[in-house]
């Protein structure tokens, strides 16, 4: 009958560490797979919305370029690692862009009003990606919970404990870990949430919303910068 036992103990263990390790591995697959499209979406910021800024704040220069944020809605702390990170020269910024216009404020009118769009979009699918981390995040955390409800560790230990002598509880090291320092060993954190690793922007207003006040900050660089002529960017 020993054997029997053993035999048994043995089955259950293997059942209990399958269903215990199984579901472990989910959650670490999930947590790895949303650390790594936080790196992905941060390194697509950094291409897209950070270039649209530079690109704004060519056209305007450092004084309209503040009034263009707060037009928008948006902080200057916002732009500093932007402008920290990266930088730009004309051609780059304005490398195969369309030129639209026969005078120099209209094509300087236009390239504006193109790249508010450009950044109005780049922001609106950066924000789908952000609060679709978010969820990811949410789902990770509702997984670990509902890991801990069906996977009480001290449950286990005593369970596997009471299998039988000698054998049981080998796959977990029960019978020389304590039941504290097991739980603190096979803990299961969740990963940072997504508004401490990345950004959080806001969307600015539709361009037809402000469309006035951006022509009148374009008027304004006209005027403050009369060697600005875009049509040497490209």
């Amino acid at each position: 009958m020993d054997g029997i036992d053993h035999l048994l103990s043995l089955e259950v263990k293997k059942e209990i560490a399958d269903r215990y390790f199984g579901f472990r591995k989910i959650i670490e697959e999930d947590t790895e797979a949303y650390l790594k499209n936080i790196e992905n979406l941060s390194t697509e910021l950094q291409q897209t919305v950070a270039v649209d800024f530079h690109r704004l704040h060519a056209l305007l220069g450092d004084t309209l370029f503040d009034e263009f944020l707060e037009l928008c809605g948006l902080s200057d702390d916002l732009t500093d690692d932007f402008f920290g990170a990266i930088s730009f020269d004309g051609q780059q910024l304005f490398a195969a862009r369309n030129i639209r216009g026969f005078t120099r404020k209209g094509c300087l009118r236009n390239m504006f009003l193109d790249a508010y769009a450009t950044l109005y979009r780049h922001i609106k699918e950066y924000r789908t990606s952000y609060h679709r981390l978010q969820e990811d995040h949410q789902t990770i955390c509702e997984q670990i919970k509902l890991f801990y409800r069906k996977n009480d560790i001290n449950t286990i230990f005593h369970f596997l404990r009471g299998l039988g002598s000698g054998h049981a509880g080998e796959d977990l090291h029960v019978n020389t870990t304590s039941p504290e320092e097991l739980e603190r060993k096979m803990k299961i954190d969740p990963p940072p949430p997504v508004e401490e690793l990345l950004t959080n922007i806001p969307l600015p207003p539709p361009e037809k919303t402000i469309r006035g006040e951006l022509k009148k900050l374009v008027t304004q660089a006209c005027r403050q910068y009369p060697r600005l002529d875009p049509r040497q960017f490209t």
